[in-house]
């Protein structure tokens, strides 16, 4: 199941460079890539205006508990909002990490 064009997907092994201008929850139904069961739940959601560079209007949808941890405490120092966050998705499945780093600018 692909994602919608105005959703970010990540790559394994790919940076994707990232800012965000708003975060909040939301309930989601959505297909388990492993399992292939339709799952619900609350997934963190992030506004994204620049995607690379260019200028978007997309989500960044966040189910990953480890992910969401970490996005809230960038949240938490100001770190999350209006800035280039470039974040790398290592692995896959539920052994899934991702790396953030800040991004110039």
């Amino acid at each position: 199941m692909s994602e919608p064009a105005n959703f970010i997907q990540l790559k394994l092994n790919i940076e994707k460079c990232l800012v965000f201008d708003d975060q909040w929850w939301e309930n989601r139904q959505w297909e388990d890539p492993l399992t292939k069961r339709a799952k619900s739940g609350k997934v963190y959601v992030l506004h994204v205006v620049l995607e690379d560079n260019h200028p978007v209007d997309k989500q960044y949808s966040v189910m990953s508990r480890r992910h969401v941890e970490d996005l809230d405490q960038m949240k938490e120092t100001g770190m999350l909002l209006n800035r280039p966050l470039c974040i790398t998705k290592l692995g896959e499945g539920y052994r899934t990490k991702y790396s953030i780093r800040i991004g110039p600018g």
